[in-house]
């Protein structure tokens, strides 16, 4: 059974479905912008440095410029 499935819907744009220890799933494009999710949490990040992470009970918005637990 392959670890990764990757589909490449062009040249700007992924999804990307693991099965490893961190696995999950990964959106990305060209840009940087992606949305993980995985079982450390939800990561959305534009690609230009504003994030969001959901991680257990807390919400984390630019690598804790905000953190709401």
């Amino acid at each position: 059974m392959a670890d990764q499935i990757q589909m490449k819907l062009s040249d700007k744009n992924v999804l990307q479905i693991s099965d490893t220890a961190d696995g999950g799933i990964l959106m990305k494009n060209s840009s940087g912008a992606f949305i993980q999710v995985n079982d450390q949490g939800i990561t959305i990040s534009n690609g230009k440095g504003a994030e969001i992470t959901l991680k257990g009970p807390m919400v984390d918005i630019n690598g804790g410029a905000l953190s709401v637990i």
